[in-house]
């Protein structure tokens, strides 16, 4: 009788353990690191080769397209009126994406070793969704 409860302690025990490293590596593998663009500028050797989502504004006139490559640079804060930390961002795919001067972005990217980002994902706001309404239109 001893023996059977051991053996079920065991197996309760092993399966607990399982199903204790399956959620935590789905939630590790989900889990990226969001920072400014300042932050990535000021200390890149914290950010290199890792897979960070940062967000930031289009520095106007920096896109540049060609095929499915695109590059941009990114700054923050939002204020800067002459904004002097520029971080580079490359993307390779399908832009659906309107990147213009001032644009809002969060963007899923590795560093490489020169410190520029290469993006695997562009999310910007839909500029439409968050335009003020006039006073007639809240009637």
């Amino acid at each position: 009788m001893i023996r059977k409860a051991n053996n079920l302690l065991i197996a309760a025990l092993a399966f607990a353990c399982g199903a204790g490293l399956l959620i935590w590596a789905a939630v590790d593998a989900q889990w990226v690191q969001t920072v400014s663009v300042q932050d990535v500028v000021n200390n890149p050797a914290a950010y290199k080769s890792k897979s960070v989502r940062i967000y930031g504004c289009v520095a106007s006139g920096s896109v540049k397209e060609e095929g499915q490559a695109t590059e941009f640079e990114l700054y923050w804060p939002r204020e800067s009126q002459n904004p002097t930390q520029l971080l580079r961002i490359s993307y390779t795919g399908l832009t659906k994406v309107n990147l213009t001067g001032g644009s809002d972005v969060l963007i899923d990217c590795k560093i490489d070793e020169q410190g520029r980002a290469v993006a695997s994902r562009i999310l910007t706001k839909c500029p439409s969704k968050y335009k003020s309404r006039d006073t007639k239109d809240q009637k």
